[in-house]
């Protein structure tokens, strides 16, 4: 696999190793949901919300749309949550090597 690809599939994972990143990634893949609920959601500050919904929106992990005076922060794509649902299903057959795990 040439380096170049590989350097782009860590980029991705990278936006996911974020906490804060990956909790807004969980929290709208129910549906759109404004900053403000987010926020209240994430338990994270309206501020910090909206710097890592940013970062998300540059790496096309996530899309928004406005709606009146509200914007809505929404999945990308179900490539996205599909990601998401993937990893959980690793986690749950691999949760006690992942949680003993001391390299990362």
């Amino acid at each position: 696999m040439k380096t170049q690809q590989i350097q782009l599939e860590a980029k991705l994972f990278k936006g996911f190793a974020d906490q804060s990143r990956l909790s807004i990634v969980s929290t709208i893949l129910d549906g759109p949901r404004t900053v403000t609920e987010i926020a209240e959601k994430t338990n994270l500050s309206q501020s910090n919300t909206s710097a890592h919904l940013s970062c998300l929106l540059e790496c096309g992990l996530i899309k928004k749309e406005k709606r009146g005076r509200e914007v809505l922060y929404e999945v990308a794509s179900k490539d996205v949550s599909d990601i998401i649902i993937c990893a959980r299903k690793l986690l749950k057959k691999h949760s006690k090597e992942f949680y003993n795990c001391t390299h990362y």
